[in-house]
């Protein structure tokens, strides 16, 4: 008997697919329970309480195809717990229940019984910004589907449409489509752009979400099944090596950053007499660009910072990005984030910003936030709204080009000039926020990795560029 659980072992999925859709045949009385056990009544096998399918059963063409049908639910089951996972929508598995429901108690569930009974849960469970993620599904539930539509009439084709608008509605929807609903800002972008949005990854999310909250009304009893769990993504449409590079940010070359800061943002703070007054007034406008460019902080990392987040390693200042709040905020108004765990990092700082007066402005600063100006208005981060404020700073520059020409090519302006200045492929990623510090820590030894960031740092050059009109 072990040489036949070893072979099954090696079996593709034999030893899991198959035993699993014999116990389904046992469980519906279509295979007597006696099947692939010994005549006791007793599992054959210790290690794993198992069936073992008869080779008969396994030439059965319709019973092969019982297993492939398994198989696909598992797959599907396991990326969408992934996704779930990976958005803080853990899907829980189904709590034993001694009585059933009927299909009349079920029958009268709504839409809108299921959303507020899921946010009602979500809020105190997850952070702000995780649950203003919610609101795209929500809005798209409301809207396709109606509040007062009864979940029982609900079907997997529902879901998965659903799920397919999503994957087309354009981002940043309530900001650009005011007054338009999803599937009329779906299809005004397309009119627009001659094509969709095809936000695959967003619809992704989104249908985790979705797949968690008919868990909750499969948990409550008010669904007999989970219809959304057996949707696939929408797949993302393959795209040329160089077409991609062409959509993506590039760095500026020394003549684009010469008049990005010549520009007429910057001559405001050269031409006006630079007093103490003038020099403190200097706000995220100012200090923004030039922080990605001698740090390579993405934008929000660096309209996000507080007074606290500036620190010093013995001799070696930096900027600490963290989701950590120095103060109290209004969760409504501000809220910290990062993009990954990797984004948690120290940063050092060029010695040309401290040149430019960085440190000494940031030292009169109260504490929280360096930039509360840079407000989030009804979006989601900072960001959102400066972008859009420094497009128009690249635009009278003669710079900007459509996703090219763009904030984050400072970021891969300073990445570039690392790479110039021989910085190794690690400290870079280090830097940057690709690769997680707390890796390098028992390489360089605890405590003096800040110091070897420093010395990667403070080679970067930018031979031509001239700043100084803008130092204190």
């Amino acid at each position: 008997m072990d040489k036949v659980y070893a072979a099954q072992e090696v079996a593709s999925g034999r030893t899991t697919i198959q035993p699993l859709a014999a116990d389904l045949l046992v469980q519906h009385g279509i295979a007597d329970p006696s099947l692939g056990r010994e005549t006791d009544g007793s599992y054959p096998i210790r290690r794993r309480r198992r069936r073992v399918v008869p080779s008969w059963l396994q030439a059965e063409p319709n019973f092969l195809y019982l297993c492939r049908l398994l198989e696909g639910v598992q797959l599907q089951l396991a990326e969408l717990r992934y996704q779930a996972l990976k958005n803080g929508t853990i899907v829980l598995p189904e709590a034993p229940r001694n009585e059933v429901s009927t299909s009349a108690q079920r029958s009268n569930r709504t839409v809108g019984e299921l959303l507020v009974a899921y946010i009602d849960r979500k809020q105190n469970a997850v952070s702000a910004s995780r649950m203003a993620q919610f609101r795209l599904v929500t809005r798209a539930m409301q809207e396709e589907w109606g509040e007062h539509k009864t979940l029982s009439e609900i079907t997997r084709e529902d879901c998965k449409e659903l799920i397919n608008l999503i994957a087309r509605t354009p981002p940043y929807v309530s900001q650009h489509y005011r007054g338009k609903t999803l599937r009329q800002a779906a299809d005004a972008y397309l009119a627009t752009n001659g094509r969709s949005a095809e936000r695959q990854e967003e619809a992704g999310n989104q249908l985790a979400v979705l797949v968690d909250m008919f868990e909750l009304a499969k948990r409550e009893e008010w669904v007999e099944r989970n219809v959304a769990i057996t949707i696939e993504p929408p797949s993302a449409r393959r795209q040329k090596v160089h077409e991609a590079h062409e959509r993506s940010a590039q760095p500026f070359t020394i003549d684009e950053l010469q008049r990005i800061f010549a520009s007429s943002l910057y001559a405001k703070w050269s031409e006006l007499p630079k007093t103490r007054d003038h020099f403190s007034s200097r706000d995220h406008s100012f200090w923004a660009p030039l922080i990605a460019l001698w740090t390579g902080a993405r934008q929000n990392e660096i309209l996000q910072l507080e007074r606290g987040d500036v620190r010093r390693a013995g001799e070696v200042p930096y900027l600490q990005i963290t989701d950590e709040t120095e103060i109290e905020y209004d969760p409504e108004q501000f809220d910290k984030r990062i993009k990954a765990r990797n984004s948690l990092r120290a940063i050092p700082i060029h010695p040309e910003l401290v040149r430019l007066g960085f440190l000494d402005w940031a030292s009169t600063r109260n504490p929280g936030r360096l930039f509360p100006e840079a407000s989030k208005g009804n979006s989601d981060k900072p960001s959102d709204i400066y972008s859009k404020r420094f497009k128009r700073v690249l635009e009278q520059a003669g710079v900007w080009v459509p996703r090219r020409k763009v904030f984050h090519s400072f970021r891969d302006t300073f990445n570039d000039a690392l790479r110039r200045a021989h910085v190794g492929q690690e400290l870079r990623e280090a830097i940057c926020g690709w690769k997680s510090q707390r890796s390098m820590d028992s390489r360089y030894g605890e405590g003096h990795l800040v110091r070897h960031l420093y010395e990667a740092c403070a080679k970067v050059e930018f031979p031509g560029l001239d700043l100084t009109h803008l130092r204190p």
